[in-house]
């Protein structure tokens, strides 16, 4: 390591200790006080937290190194009743695979014999003889001197693309003696020594997370919104969090395949050329947003500057009528850039990554 490799280092290591002070003082709090302490951490922290690679933790990663196994599963249980309840965005950091026995990160995954379980395997090049068209691994064809002969016909190989080529592999296993096109996947647990098929292995997914607007409207207040108007809204505005405006887009799908009546979905990516402005920009744009819908419409939060809208009884025809409409007159707000996109409604699910994909491609 050199000198500015230590230097980069020092200061995350010296975040890391504080974060770690910080959040041991957490042990005995409440679990409304913990999970407002953390989003104001990470309103400190920059708005999102990612894990870290850890081969001493049971799950393979941690949040915060260094925190005791007990607060530290305490405080990933409050990250994901934050991510539920629409206050943290989860975003996804990685897949881990873990032993079906005792959930294990620890496993050599390796490729072993399909006869005998062997790990002791070659890959053969598969050659084909182009004089006469036999193809076999590479065994099957003599050694001599700077070339080979083919086993069918008995001419000699001796230039790779004139007279043959590779066109595969095949593999062996060193222990009984089989070839085979593939061979199977093992995981072999480091901790404990049991031994998975590969598509038995259990996986889950190593989550970040991302302050919503919620959140940070809940980090600056103090407290978490659990009245009941609070539960569905964001506080002082009727936006839907998007968690209560997904399930009421799900149920309008239902509706909509079981009785044919319409319902459209339109997503708005809004972009403002003073984020330090960003707060009085969204109330003028959503001031205008408001006017154009009517009282069954619906607004909801899909991430920080992008939002859906729900038009019950509306075809797509008619939703696109409203679309070029908002556009053109919430892109007239000063400091507003707009984007609109209609989004089909399926009912077989993948709703979330429709509507993610929709609001990239609208910018």
């Amino acid at each position: 390591m050199n000198a500015d490799d230590g230097g980069a280092r020092k200061p995350a290591a010296n975040k890391g200790r504080r974060d770690a002070e910080f959040l041991n003082q957490l042990a005995g709090r409440s679990p409304r006080e913990r999970r407002i302490a953390l989003l104001a951490l990470l309103v400190h922290r920059g708005g999102s937290l990612s894990p870290q690679w850890s081969i001493e933790s049971t799950a393979g990663y941690q949040y915060w190194p260094g925190l005791p196994f007990d607060l530290h599963a305490l405080l990933s249980a409050d990250l994901e009743y934050l991510a539920v309840n629409d206050y943290l965005e989860r975003t996804h950091f990685d897949r881990v695979h873990r032993c079906g026995e005792c959930g294990s990160h620890l496993l050599n995954i390796r490729e072993i014999c399909v006869e005998c379980g062997s790990s002791n395997l070659e890959n053969l090049p598969v050659l084909h003889h182009f004089r006469c068209g036999y193809v076999a691994p590479i065994g099957e064809f003599e050694s001599r001197g700077r070339g080979r002969d083919c086993p069918k016909c008995g001419h000699a190989m001796r230039n790779l693309g004139t007279d043959h080529e590779i066109v595969g592999e095949q593999v062996r296993c060193r222990s009984c003696g089989v070839t085979f096109d593939e061979p199977l996947v093992e995981a072999v647990c480091f901790r404990c020594g049991a031994k998975t098929a590969g598509e038995n292995l259990a996986s889950s997914d190593v989550w970040g997370y991302r302050l919503t607007p919620l959140g940070q409207s809940a980090a600056r207040a103090g407290r978490l919104y659990v009245e009941e108007d609070e539960r569905l809204v964001e506080p002082e505005t009727q936006i839907y969090r998007r968690g209560v405006f997904l399930k009421l887009l799900q149920d309008d799908i239902r509706i909509k395949a079981r009785y044919r009546i319409p319902c459209s979905l339109i997503v708005v990516r809004l972009r403002y050329a003073d984020p330090a402005n960003l707060a009085a920009a969204e109330r003028a744009a959503l001031a205008v947003i408001d006017e154009m819908l009517r009282n069954v419409d619906q607004i909801g939060r899909f991430d920080e500057t992008g939002l859906m809208i729900k038009l019950p009884a509306t075809d797509a025809d008619g939703a696109e009528i409203v679309r070029n409409r908002l556009v053109e007159r919430v892109g007239a707000v000063e400091g507003v850039r707009v984007a609109a996109a209609l989004v089909p409604l399926r009912e077989e699910g993948g709703l979330e990554a429709d509507i993610a994909a929709a609001l990239n491609a609208a910018g």
